[in-house]
């Protein structure tokens, strides 16, 4: 059996009707992302209040759990849950709650709460009941064992959990573990012993027995029970009612206090086998590794269903791709067709809560819900505009740096380095820092920069997750190429806008560091180019001497250019710009960029280029970009062009490059 379906109304950020949440599982690996605050953690909580977990947490509703919005605080909420066999046979365990439906039998659990006025003795009052409509019997402990869930909270102490104590979580996972269950019963007795010898039981409480009978026949030990008794009790007794005193164990150890009295740590490490106190993250992994032992022992009579909140925490990006790796290879083992040897493991579903773009970057897109607003966005086929191989190619291409807008309010998808390098400063001259509005740049290396942005759109191309993602594209044509045909690929480069969330902002002319030339920076450019090429030519930072050299050096040939070109600002800018445009590329265009944005913030340092004058002097679909994804645009963007080419005429989209 499997989680299949979840839907929430009135819990926490969720509210009722269009508000409320109706979310589907896969049988195998679900990962939960969006930004803070969007509903991830009450996604996993409403799931624990109804199934419960196997470490027995106290969970109950709370007043603070009632949604809250502008109608003011609800006074009902309700959690649904639907579980679907893939094996009808399962199904019996739980006959008297199971529904009967076209695609075979489904259990359904219903939790239920009213908040009471605060003048009653109990202000939350909460059910769980079996049914669709939530009508039927209620679960009762057999039931409840079988359906609690895994739960490995987010802010865990992994080294306390693991240590020995009483009801210590590691003794709890053993307890519950089958194969632990044959070891309760006692397989020893005294009158076993013959001269002196004894085969060594097999259980644990048998251990724990023929211990408890080897102190009580210590030497040391009978010598202080007899001289208590001979030398002391004998003499403070009454003759008819003598006292006697045993030395021994206190109480006979049961299963459960002997596994308290067990620590799980490392013992070995880089070829070592010493035990010390290991890391954090070290611990987090042996952590998740023994719950899953659980979780994984459940066979075919119980939930195989493991959350996690933040697996990667405390773990540096290596650890986090292999715990990557791992979710996703159990994904696939779980929704595997082929049958299931006898040793094997049951198929372990698992919903993992992340702010790691490393992990994220790790499972297949399809795997992926973006949690944001209280709204749940699936990523799989079907539910975006991505086609197979859009799914294909961003399995491959989505890495831990491009995972990262996911996790963003906006974003800005850049085709180059120098795009990358030279946006975020610029927001943040003109006074619009990406950090602070949650603003991702993304570089993508090629055009394919449309399909990471179709991630966020549904089939029909309208807008779905509430992200604003602003493409920054060049047009890749000489500058003096026709406008129709400039027409024609600024249209193709379009076909992606929905002129809501998605909107792609094209180069006007040729590419970027021609259109700032062209729009009122050529001077700059020019003096960028010349430090670029001279940093390419000796391989290292260019000196403050040669520094001062070749900005003067520039300035001269820029005024000289000047004369030359006779006020056509289009012929100044290609003069500018050709030693980085023809095929020797005398100068790096990243490098470039690097020194463009350090004239830029020399600038503003010297009070030269105030927030408004930046703005008049730059090209404007890059300000118009960087106001789209920070939402600080006033007016709307402009409709998607309506005169999209066919596609016999397309713009191809290369290849990412390495």
């Amino acid at each position: 059996m499997y989680l299949s379906g979840l839907k929430i109304e009135n819990f926490r950020i969720f509210g009722s009707g269009a508000r409320a949440l109706d979310l589907a599982f896969a049988r195998g690996l679900t990962v939960l992302v969006g930004p803070n605050d969007g509903g991830k953690t009450a996604v996993v909580d409403a799931i624990r209040l109804v199934l419960g977990t196997t470490a027995r947490d106290f969970n109950r509703i709370v007043e603070e759990d009632f949604h809250y919005d502008d109608a003011g605080q609800a006074t009902s909420l309700r959690i649904s849950c639907r579980f679907d066999f893939p094996d009808p046979n399962e199904a019996a365990l739980f006959f008297e709650h199971t529904t009967p439906e076209e695609h075979g039998p489904a259990l359904h659990l219903v939790l239920t709460a009213l908040h009471q006025p605060k003048e009653s003795k109990r202000t939350v009052i909460t059910d769980v009941r079996s049914g669709p409509d939530g009508n039927g019997p209620r679960p009762d402990g057999a039931m409840r064992g079988l359906i609690a869930t895994t739960y490995l909270r987010a802010l865990r102490d992994a080294l306390d959990e693991l240590s020995a104590g009483r009801g210590s979580r590691l003794s709890q996972i053993l307890h519950a573990h089958p194969k632990y269950q044959e070891q309760k019963q006692p397989d020893f007795k005294a009158e076993d012993i013959v001269d002196g010898t004894v085969k060594v039981p097999e259980t644990l409480v048998g251990i724990m027995r023929l211990a408890e009978h080897a102190i009580e026949e210590n030497q040391a030990v009978r010598w202080t029970r007899d001289r208590l008794n001979d030398d002391y009790l004998d003499r403070l007794s009454l003759r008819n009612d003598p006292i006697k005193g045993s030395v021994g164990i206190t109480r006979a150890a049961e299963l459960r206090d002997i596994l308290e009295k067990l620590d799980l740590w490392i013992s070995s490490i880089g070829g070592k086998s010493v035990r010390l106190r290991r890391g954090l993250g070290t611990n987090n992994i042996l952590y998740m590794a023994s719950e899953m032992l659980l979780v994984g022992a459940s066979g075919d009579d119980g939930l195989p269903l493991l959350l996690i909140e933040e697996p990667e925490a405390h773990l540096h990006p290596q650890f986090q791709l292999l715990v990557g790796d791992f979710l996703r290879e159990q994904s696939e083992r779980s929704t595997s067709a082929a049958p299931r040897e006898d040793d094997q493991p049951p198929p372990l579903q698992v919903i993992v809560t992340t702010h790691s773009p490393t992990l994220a970057s790790q499972v297949d897109l399809a795997q992926i819900v973006v949690i944001a607003e209280g709204r749940a966005f699936p990523l799989k086929s079907g539910e975006t505009r991505l086609d197979a191989s859009d799914y294909r190619f961003l399995f491959r291409f989505l890495d831990a740096t491009r995972a990262n807008l996911l996790f963003a309010r906006g974003v800005i998808i850049v085709e180059g380095d120098a795009e990358n390098l030279l946006i975020p400063v610029v927001a943040k001259l003109l006074g619009l820092p990406l950090n602070e509005y949650g603003v991702s740049i993304v570089k993508v290396g090629s055009t394919g920069l449309f399909r990471y942005a179709r991630i966020f759109q549904a089939p029909d191309g309208s807008p779905r997750v509430p992200v604003r993602v602003a493409c920054v594209a060049d047009l890749d044509l000489p500058f003096d190429a026709p406008e129709e045909k400039k027409s024609r690929y600024r249209a193709t480069r379009r076909r992606n806008d929905d002129a809501i969330s998605v909107h792609t902002f094209v180069s006007p002319f040729t590419t970027l560091e021609y259109d700032i030339a062209q729009a009122g920076f050529a001077r700059e450019v020019h003096l960028a180019i010349s430090l670029a090429r001279e940093a390419k030519r000796i391989g290292a930072p260019v000196s403050a001497e040669a520094r001062a050299t070749i900005t003067e050096a520039a300035a001269v040939e820029f005024t000289r250019w000047e004369g030359e070109s006779a006020n056509d600002q289009h012929a100044l800018a290609a003069r500018v710009y050709e030693p980085i445009s023809n095929k020797r590329r005398q100068a790096s265009k990243a490098e470039t960029a690097q020194m463009f944005a350090e004239l830029l913030i020399e600038a503003r340092a010297r009070g030269e280029l105030p927030p408004e004058m930046l703005r008049a002097r730059l090209p404007e679909y890059l300000v118009d970009a960087i106001e789209f994804a920070t939402w600080t645009n006033k007016a709307a963007p402009p409709p998607p062009p309506t005169d999209i080419p066919d596609e016999d005429e397309p713009v191809p989209e290369a290849q990412p490059s390495s």
